[in-house]
């Protein structure tokens, strides 16, 4: 029996292999590299994505809010020059 690990980090991603029985790592076929697991760069990449996306949502969500206090702001001097036209 033969058990594969992926190990991910930012930087690199390797494949360890975990052997049993006497069984060398590489008897577990001639695709055990990276190569023959592009969803492990794949999901290493829709990481990266997913976090730049998360703080474009922070920093758009704050931007929402200043643009709420400054409209308030706004309508406020608006119903100022108002009530001093009357």
């Amino acid at each position: 029996m033969h058990h594969s690990a992926f190990i991910v980090s930012k930087v690199r991603v390797s494949h360890v292999a975990l052997s049993h029985k006497g069984q060398s790592a590489s008897e577990s076929g001639p695709m055990s590299s990276l190569k023959a697991n592009p969803h492990i760069q794949h999901s290493c990449k829709h990481k990266k994505r997913m976090d730049i996306l998360e703080q474009e949502n922070i920093e758009l969500c704050e931007e929402v809010i200043t643009l709420q206090g400054e409209m308030e702001k706004l309508s406020a001097m608006v119903a100022s020059l108002v009530a001093a036209q009357n």
